[in-house]
């Protein structure tokens, strides 16, 4: 799995590794924020996206937000083993980028206090588990779509099951 620690922020006060993050542009969607976030604060170009494996929504009472916030954990295959090689750090926002195992990100003490986190990480968890043993992780998958009777396009996800 491939991590970054932050320059600053809660993240980086804790000295915790965490997957690469970011908040969505209007107009994007959610695969394509993932991996744009990816290319910007590791330098690693190419991936591509297999689905959602879970959503976290938090409310206005957290953090002082007045609305609801929504996190996806985005399942993402890393492209070929010479791209892995040539990892950059984004100057301004992360301080580190390591791979490391699932089991090693998952059991970071920080993790372990927050149920809410025991949870997101066992979705990756069974996915590398999955991985391991050549099975499909039950993601949901994006089909960006033409409307149909007016022009644009929206995306819809749904389970690859």
């Amino acid at each position: 799995m491939l991590v970054v620690k932050e320059l600053t922020g809660p993240a980086a006060v804790r000295n915790l590794w965490k997957m690469p993050t970011g908040l969505i542009d209007p107009g994007e969607d959610v695969a394509e924020a993932a991996l744009r976030e990816l290319e910007e604060e590791t330098g690693l170009f190419g991936a591509s996206c297999e689905g959602i494996l879970a959503m976290r929504q938090a409310h206005g009472a957290s953090a002082g937000r007045a609305a609801s916030d929504l996190f996806f954990v985005v399942l993402l295959r890393a492209p070929s083993a010479k791209s892995i090689d040539n990892l950059q750090a984004q100057e301004h926002e992360i301080a580190d980028i390591q791979w490391m195992s699932v089991e090693e990100y998952a059991n970071q003490e920080v993790w372990l206090k927050s149920p809410v986190y025991l949870e997101l990480n066992q979705a990756i968890l069974d996915a590398s588990r999955n991985q391991r043993e050549g099975k499909p992780s039950p993601v949901v998958v994006p089909h960006k779509l033409n409307v149909g009777w007016t022009g644009g396009t929206n995306t819809v996800y749904r389970s690859n099951l």
